[in-house]
């Protein structure tokens, strides 16, 4: 009884849960669901199985130094905040391991058995309200990569709900009898998996999807006389024909999905570009902190620092990036070579165990081996790490995998259940606590957004403060909550509370270049124009073609009387609007009135 519910709230946490009222519905209502989910857990484990040791395996270890590390790198991390929460998903990774693997292993057959009966229901359920979405868009002739960016049903992110279909096929396959006849709804249900799985036009899904199905169809093929009877031989070449066969259709019928699907055409595509670009300038943060990275979850607080140029996106549209898209260059960056070679440690020992630990490793061991296979696959292209529904199904597989295989040697004492409970659950505790804060923080965040867009001030002040703790004190894109109120302050004439706000959000944030043009505007004010010109350079320096700091920076020359120096950042200014016309007249008419 136990084992399942375990099974069920793992579903429930990382498939039900949300909540519209937050900017972001899943990350921060799942990672609190999934505080309570596991304390509770680790306290039913307390009761039950506190005594006697835990002897660690090398995968242990490895998950554990992975969250240690984690933890231990918010000692050199500028953003604590943001930080503290990167790292709190890892706690929530080894907690939610080491509880699933306590736990199944009282019946692991009862595990086997009932794991995929649940996976299939949380399948059943994404496909059904994801097709219809889908019908929806070819109903109305609006089925594009445009419109699929907007999908965000259950998990915000049509990438995230084609991830996580695609983790999810192995599991349902998990109790697969061989040598049997082939279930015919378990294969249709894959079938629709992976038709789903292709419309949503993910590429680094696709790259893991392929992964996924060779590794299964070449071990299957080789081992095909020990685990497929000739019948089912038959009926496994006939649903991978027709699956086959439906993709070709639906390449056929689609010239933009052909288009997606094609790999060549993904160097010149935007997305391909963004990521390029991101990644490069990335590896320059590695150059600067190589050995130790700049701590848990500050790549998103640091990058901005490097500048934007390169990406009009950034540039002209001031859309942020808040992950690298590849999460194994993200560790790099923010864990540095240690954490890093510790991460992929973590996957090598449980491929290790899954192949050599055994002569003839089982069914089981293959569909554990091929998930993270492609989860691994795709974390080099998106940010599965980013979401605790992903972290979950992570430390899932890996349960499972030492679970069904042979314990390699690790330390040779061992650990009381008792000790390892008890500091986890003081833990979750706190995790708990401080996840609270940050879901309270994104619903006052989501009201004061209201309140700036209908220009209610004081309401935005009050919203603000309500919002900000120490748990909590940026925005989903990185912006300091004192950069709002900071903005309200200017507008109700407050402009010394506005500069102390503005100040005080660059404490937090100090490469977000738009916080620097607001505290210039007010220096500019009070006639401040040397500091000003410090911040506005420092804005440019990170967007050089930010253009409300161009024209902050002309216009502190021109107050200065230095003309020539403010037509030469008029020229600067990449747009010809009206506005530049004007202020361009205006400064030649001053440069003409004073030719000296």
């Amino acid at each position: 009884m136990l084992q399942r519910s375990l099974i069920v709230s793992i579903f429930l946490c990382a498939v039900l849960v949300y909540d519209p009222k937050l900017i972001d519905h899943f990350l921060h209502s799942r990672f609190l669901a999934t505080s309570i989910f596991l304390l509770t857990f680790s306290a039913i484990c307390f009761w039950f199985y506190r005594k006697g040791p835990v002897k660690l395996s090398w995968l242990d270890i490895s998950v554990i130094l992975f969250c240690s590390w984690n933890l231990v790198s918010l000692g050199w991390a500028e953003h604590l905040a943001e930080g503290l929460f990167a790292a709190e998903k890892w706690i929530l990774f080894s907690g939610g391991y080491f509880i699933i693997r306590v736990i199944f292993r009282q019946d692991i057959e009862t595990v086997i058995s009932y794991l995929p009966k649940v996976s299939r229901i949380a399948t059943l359920y994404i496909l059904l309200i994801i097709t219809y979405e889908l019908a929806t868009l070819l109903a109305d002739g609006s089925y594009n990569n445009t419109s699929l960016y907007e999908l965000q049903r259950l998990f915000g992110h049509r990438s995230l709900i084609a991830g996580f279909l695609m983790l999810l096929i192995p599991l349902n396959l998990l109790d697969v009898k061989v040598r049997g006849a082939l279930f015919t709804p378990i294969s249709a249900l894959i079938g629709w998996q992976v038709v789903v799985i292709i419309m949503l036009q993910s590429r680094a899904v696709y790259l893991g999807l392929f992964v996924m199905l060779a590794i299964i169809g070449m071990y299957s093929w080789r081992k095909r006389n020990e685990w497929l009877s000739p019948a089912l031989s038959r009926q496994v070449v006939s649903v991978m024909s027709l699956m086959i066969l439906g993709v070709v259709i639906i390449l056929i019928t689609n010239p933009s999905l052909r288009d997606r699907v094609n790999p060549l055409n993904y160097a010149t595509a935007q997305t391909g570009y963004e990521r390029r670009l991101i990644w490069i300038k990335s590896a320059n943060m590695v150059k600067d902190h190589p050995i130790i990275g700049v701590g848990s979850g500050n790549w998103k607080m640091l990058f901005p620092g490097y500048g934007l140029e390169g990406s009009y996106r950034m540039q002209d549209q001031q859309v942020v990036f808040t992950r690298v898209h590849n999460d194994f260059l993200e560790i790099l960056v923010e864990l540095g070579g240690i954490g890093l070679l510790i991460y992929i440690a973590v996957f090598l020992v449980a491929w290790y165990r899954l192949w050599r630990s055994s002569d003839k490793p089982t069914w089981q061991q293959l569909m554990v081996g091929s998930g993270l296979a492609s989860f691994a696959v795709v974390s080099l292209i998106d940010f599965p790490k980013e979401r605790i529904e992903f972290i979950l199904l992570l430390a899932l597989y890996l349960a499972l995998t030492d679970l069904l295989t042979k314990r390699t040697s690790g330390f040779r004492f061992g650990i009381n259940k008792g000790i390892i409970l008890g500091v986890l659950g003081a833990a979750l505790c706190f995790i708990g606590w401080t996840g609270l804060a940050r879901y309270h923080g994104e619903l006052k965040t989501k009201e004061m957004l209201k309140a700036r867009a209908s220009q209610q001030w004081e309401k935005v002040i009050l919203l603000s403060r309500e919002a900000q703790s120490r748990w909590y004190n940026v925005d989903h894109a990185t912006t300091p909550l004192l950069f709002y109120s900071g903005i309200a302050q200017y507008h109700l004439g407050d402009l010394d509370q506005a500069e102390e706000d503005f100040r005080r959000g660059l404490a937090i944030h100090p490469h977000h270049f738009q916080l620097h043009n607001n505290l210039s505007t007010v220096l500019l004010q009070k006639k401040n124009f040397s500091e000003a010109i410090v911040h506005l350079e420092e804005a440019l320096r990170i967007n050089d073609r930010f253009e409300d700091a161009l024209f902050n920076l002309a216009f502190c020359y021109y107050s200065m009387k230095d003309f020539e120096q403010a037509k030469q950042v008029v020229q600067r200014i990449p747009t010809d609007s009206e506005k530049k016309q004007a202020f361009t007249q205006e400064i030649t008419k001053a440069l003409q009135d004073n030719p000296d």
